[in-house]
């Protein structure tokens, strides 16, 4: 859910310039699939789980019938052999007991007997069941690996996904400011260059002089009353002065 919701979210890009598939898609692509061929794995661990489940009850089925057929033959048993039977197991004349079984000995099934209370089809019951027992532990042993494998796994991928996406977070972020102080290097660049085109068309104006009235300056005008009066000293009546009033 998470790698859904990190892929989702940066389908929301704005610009579709910025939707190319970078580092960051590649991190989030890996981990997915990984995550998928974890959970492939313990999907087929699970299906062994339940048919295992299912063997281990219908020998449960089968030990339940074998028990049900054993107390009714004891209900139907006469009761006169049990008491022959008890009575010999207690006369003095019997048997010294043997002492109690080791619990290797005890794991040992009786040997079957169709007069026994170990039939043959109650003996390949208790076979079978232990057999299934087996089994199972084997089982939830390997269970338990690949359980704690596929979480292992999944903690070191969601964390070098992380660090993978933390580091192109700090990338961006580190390449924002270097952008930012280019832009504004631009900018001075810029305004330098506007002033000295500037200044050049103002120097190039002074060359060039004035063009119309318009250009000079009031200090500058000939035509001015006083400057008028100062041209009828001798001395001053200057061609060029005349020139400039025309």
């Amino acid at each position: 859910m998470l790698n859904k919701s990190s892929v989702d979210t940066r389908r929301l890009r704005p610009a579709p310039r910025e939707r190319v598939r970078d580092g960051a898609d590649c991190l989030l692509e890996a981990e997915r699939k990984l995550l998928i061929d974890l959970k492939s794995e313990l999907e087929i661990r699970l299906k062994m789980t339940r048919h295992q489940l299912e063997v281990l009850c219908s020998c449960r089925k089968v030990l339940l019938e074998c028990a049900a057929e054993r107390s009714r033959v004891l209900d139907l048993f006469p009761n006169s052999f049990a008491d022959w039977t008890r009575s010999h197991s207690c006369s003095p004349t019997s048997p010294t007991p043997s002492p109690s079984p080791s619990p290797s000995q005890r794991r040992e099934l009786p040997r079957a007997s169709p007069v026994t209370p170990c039939t043959p089809e109650c003996q390949e019951a208790l076979q079978a069941a232990r057999i299934a027992c087996l089994q199972s532990r084997a089982l939830c042993r390997e269970v338990k690996e690949a359980v704690d494998q596929a979480v292992s796994l999944g903690f070191t991928a969601h964390k070098a996904t992380n660090d993978g996406l933390t580091q192109k977070i700090a990338e961006t972020v580190n390449l924002t400011q270097h952008l930012q102080v280019s832009s504004g290097e631009a900018r001075v660049a810029i305004q330098r260059a506007q002033r000295w085109y500037d200044e050049n068309k103002h120097s190039e104006g002074r060359v060039l002089g004035p063009v119309s009235s318009a250009d000079l300056l009031t200090r500058e005008r000939l035509d001015r009353p006083q400057v008028q009066v100062y041209q009828r000293h001798p001395g001053t009546q200057l061609p060029e002065a005349t020139v400039i009033v025309q």
